[in-house]
């Protein structure tokens, strides 16, 4: 049995996202040797795990909220999807965890930074525009 339906776990992966994308939720390279299993720290009464459920850093992912204890409430799993053509929100939220993951990778390798670094030393390169 499930803690939380599908149109709860809509609302999880949208805050989870949104707070990951604006900085405000910093996750970390989980304590597991998997590859890709990223952790939170506690944010209110709950921390997070998100992972490749089978240790390759690969679809599909997993998503599991802990209590303050460590204790698992409820995990969602993503199920395999149609991006062109969404049947059930089961499906949509599998999209979202797969796009929450891709974003926690991101922010974890520094490719956000690095891709800053990167074009502002390149455009630094460029000609100066010809005068008219």
């Amino acid at each position: 049995m499930s803690f939380f339906d599908d149109y709860e776990w809509k609302t999880i992966l949208e805050l989870l996202s949104g707070a990951t994308s604006a900085g405000k939720l910093q996750w970390e390279k989980g304590p597991k040797t998997d590859e890709g299993e990223f952790t939170t720290n506690l944010v209110g009464e709950s921390s997070y795990v998100i992972k490749s459920r089978d240790g390759d850093g690969e679809f599909p992912y997993v998503l599991m909220v802990l209590n303050s204890k460590g204790t698992l409430l409820d995990s969602f799993e993503a199920v395999p999807y149609d991006p062109d053509h969404f049947e059930y929100q089961e499906e949509v939220n599998s999209k979202s965890l797969e796009e929450l993951y891709t974003g926690i990778r991101r922010q974890i390798s520094g490719a956000a930074a690095a891709f800053d670094s990167i074009t502002t030393s390149l455009s630094a390169l460029q000609p100066d525009p010809k005068p008219f």
